[in-house]
This record gives C-alpha cells, sequence and structure tokens, in this order.
C-alpha cells in the first residue's frame, strides 16, 4: 500500500482493525506514520469511536501500554475517549494497574488533568471515583480542584472534598473553590459550595443557599459516597 493509499475510511478501518486485534503496537504505529496528516485525524477517529472501544480488555491495555507512552499528546486524547466508551459498556476496569503506573510513571501535570476530564464524567460509583482520585498524585491542587469542578458531577464533587480534606488546602483556596461553583451557577454546584463552606467553616459566602447542613449532619459526608450523594441531591 502506498503512502496515503487507503482511499476511504472503511478501507483504513480494515487495514488497521487485525493489528488491533492483535495488540500490535508496532505495527499500528507504522501504519499511521505511512498516512499523510489528513488521515491520521480519519485514523484516530477510528480508533476511538470504533476499534479500540470493540477490542478485548487485555488487548487494549497492552496497546495503551505498549503505544501511548511513545507520543503521549498524540495518543492519550485517542485512548482516552475510548476508555470512556469501554467504561460505560462495562468493558474497561479503573482498577487497572497499567493505567495506575501510566499515570505513576509517564503522565505529566496535563495528562493527569485528562485522564479526570475524560473519564470522571463517565464514572457513577465512590470507589472508581477514587480510583481515579489516585490517578492525580503530585497534581498541584488548584489545577485538580478546577478539573474536578468542571467535570461537575456528584463523583467529582466528593472526589474535590477528599482532596481539599487530604491536602488541608487553605482558606483562600476553599473561597476560590465555592465562588467558581458558585459562578457554574447549577443547583447542584450551588449545593456543593454549601457544603464546602459549611464543611470547612467559612465566613458568609456573597450568595443564598437552599441546601443547609447541621452541624450534626456534616459528619455523615465522610461516612460513604453514598451519604455524601445523598446529602449533595438533597433539594
Amino acid at each position: 500500500m502506498t503512502r496515503g493509499g487507503y482511499g476511504s475510511p472503511s478501507a483504513l478501518e480494515t487495514a488497521m482493525a487485525p493489528l488491533v486485534a492483535a495488540a500490535d503496537a508496532g505495527g499500528l504505529a507504522a501504519l499511521v506514520a505511512s498516512l499523510p496528516h489528513s488521515r491520521r485525524r480519519t485514523a484516530a477517529a477510528l480508533l476511538a469511536e470504533r476499534l479500540l472501544p470493540g477490542v478485548d480488555e487485555e488487548a487494549f491495555w497492552r496497546l495503551f501500554e505498549a503505544w501511548v507512552p511513545q507520543g503521549v499528546k498524540a495518543l492519550l486524547g485517542t485512548f482516552l475517549k475510548a476508555a470512556a466508551l469501554r467504561y460505560r459498556a462495562g468493558r474497561l476496569s479503573l482498577a487497572d494497574g497499567r493505567l495506575h503506573r501510566f499515570a505513576r510513571e509517564v503522565a505529566g501535570s496535563i495528562d493527569k488533568q485528562k485522564l479526570l476530564a475524560a473519564l470522571m464524567p463517565a464514572v457513577r460509583s465512590g470507589d472508581d471515583a477514587l480510583r481515579l482520585l489516585a490517578l492525580a498524585e503530585g497534581l498541584p491542587l488548584a489545577p485538580l480542584a478546577r478539573t474536578l469542578m468542571r467535570c461537575g458531577t456528584p463523583p467529582a464533587y466528593f472526589c474535590l472534598l477528599r482532596a481539599l480534606q487530604s491536602r488541608d488546602a487553605p482558606s483562600q483556596t476553599l473561597r476560590a473553590c465555592c465562588l467558581m461553583l458558585m459562578k457554574e451557577g447549577s443547583r447542584l454546584a450551588f449545593n456543593m459550595a454549601s457544603i464546602v463552606a459549611a464543611y470547612f467553616g467559612l465566613d458568609a459566602l456573597p450568595g443564598t443557599f437552599s441546601l443547609a447542613l447541621p452541624p450534626y449532619e456534616l459528619s455523615r459526608l465522610d461516612a460513604s459516597y453514598e451519604q455524601f450523594e445523598k446529602l449533595l441531591l438533597r433539594v
């Protein structure tokens, strides 16, 4: 096949499919490198939306581990899009050691933010939320908090509270988080701002909150994700 000779997306998909199924990172890298830039974008979309979501989990992680570190900037987004689709379909475990090894040994600060931004919106359990939070070890609190607040889901807010707790966030950081949440404007974000203010004993904030937690309920925020979510979603 000559350079750029895959005349259609279906032809390109047909060429890549056996390489993906065999977890042949070298073969895939060579094929993609042979393409003109416009076709590389097509290849990335096919990998993210069709090929990587459908391959078995072992092959997915073998490709991730072998290929992504060779070009994190170009490849991480493709694999994360596929990973989110796989997770939603119940075909990916966030406990896999290869994901955590990547975060620990390869990923930089921007990469860790991308991991959270791509996967946290799909998460629906406290355990998996905390697994993702563990990937952000070493990420400064400010970008970590911003990323979690942008996700805007109950699991993301659960991780935000845990991060503010564990890192002894100063009052100015706590207040900045509350103001950012209030600026977002949703009921969920306002409730989270109220929770942060009450939990950490902040002075009055410039706003009116429908959620008011008496002191005896604050301890429930530490009890479990389920208790946290119940309070967060209270009308």
